[in-house]
């Protein structure tokens, strides 16, 4: 999957975009348009498999909906294969053009426990309503969940939702994020209607772990690699 992603400067976030006149919003839209179809271009000459329109704008997926219907048409007529929207995890249920794509996709960082070092069991049991409420948009809109993003940082409280903690305060924790990708697969893997899932994040060449990123999402170099050898070879 190609997917482009719009990096707001500082620490802002795609989700809390948001415009206050028409024309602020048509321009915006003629600039993100001319964005994404050079991108949907590069993927067709490139034999791309899939193609994601967007990611994570939790305000103008909701407030913009005729302008992502006309986008998903627009990239069709370039890029030969399926497409999908990244929608954040408490946003998926708002979106209102899933019927112009053909994967309903997640950026999958449910906050799921307050545990210092989450066990399997108590994350598949949080698992359950979350995993309800992915198969009721599955079975409205027939089409499959597809986890565009997923993954765990390798720190305490991991679970928790990252945006609720100061990565810098806690310590690592390995079996945590071991534990939480174990319960993700359990709980997800085996459905017919979850398409699958891309990891968050996989750097191209790591040799060995950097020190900036032992208590970061990359599985690489830590125990949890076993765990996603073991559930996209023998599952």
């Amino acid at each position: 999957m190609l997917k482009p992603h719009v990096w707001i400067s500082g620490q802002g976030w795609p989700g809390e975009y948001d415009l206050k006149t028409e024309a602020e919003w048509k321009t915006w839209e003629a600039d993100y348009e001319k964005y994404i179809l050079a991108y949907a271009k590069l993927a067709n000459d490139h034999s791309v498999d899939l193609f994601c329109i967007g990611t994570e704008f939790r305000i103008a997926a909701v407030k913009r909906k005729k302008f992502w219907k006309m986008l998903s048409g627009k990239v069709r007529k370039l890029f030969n294969g399926r497409i999908t929207y990244a929608a954040n995890w408490d946003n998926y249920q708002n979106v209102e053009f899933w019927d112009d794509v053909d994967f309903i996709g997640v950026d999958a960082y449910f906050p799921l426990s307050d545990s210092r070092t989450p066990m399997v069991d108590e994350l598949v049991s949080s698992w359950a309503s979350v995993k309800k409420d992915l198969q009721t948009a599955s079975s409205r809109f027939k089409k499959q969940i597809l986890l565009t993003e997923y993954g765990y940082e390798s720190r305490d409280y991991t679970a928790k939702g990252h945006w609720n903690i100061d990565i810098d305060t806690l310590q690592v924790n390995v079996e945590g994020q071991k534990n939480a990708y174990e319960a993700l697969y359990s709980s997800l893997w085996k459905e017919e209607w979850v398409a699958g899932g891309f990891l968050w994040k996989w750097f191209p060449s790591m040799p060995q772990l950097p020190e900036r990123e032992t208590k970061r999402y990359t599985p690489q170099h830590k125990p949890v690699l076993e765990t996603i050898r073991i559930w996209y070879g023998d599952h």
